[in-house]
């Protein structure tokens, strides 16, 4: 099963950066970090939202982007996480999902 801490891995290479950058930046203690990225520990609400800002996204977008891709990976319709429930009430109500 796919984790968030995986997108999180693929948003930051996407944009060339280290984990140590990202981690120093968003106030994360970089062993915490790679933890994350590994899926050996879930991230909290508020390390997301620190991360997106160095990534230069919303919150929310993070968890839409791991939503999304779980939703391939699964092949359903539809999946709900508890995990990313708040994240997602932080979308601007006039952005479209996708």
């Amino acid at each position: 099963m796919e984790c968030i801490g995986k997108t999180i891995a693929t948003l930051r290479k996407e944009r060339n950066l280290t984990q140590k950058y990202v981690a120093l930046t968003s106030g994360v203690q970089p062993a915490t970090l790679c933890r994350i990225e590994l899926g050996t520990q879930p991230p909290s609400e508020a390390q997301i939202i620190a991360i997106s800002q160095v990534l230069e996204i919303q919150p929310w977008q993070v968890a839409e982007r791991w939503t999304c891709r779980l939703k391939q990976l699964s092949g359903e319709d539809h999946l709900s996480y508890a995990s990313t429930a708040n994240i997602h009430m932080m979308k601007p109500a006039n952005q479209a999902s996708g």
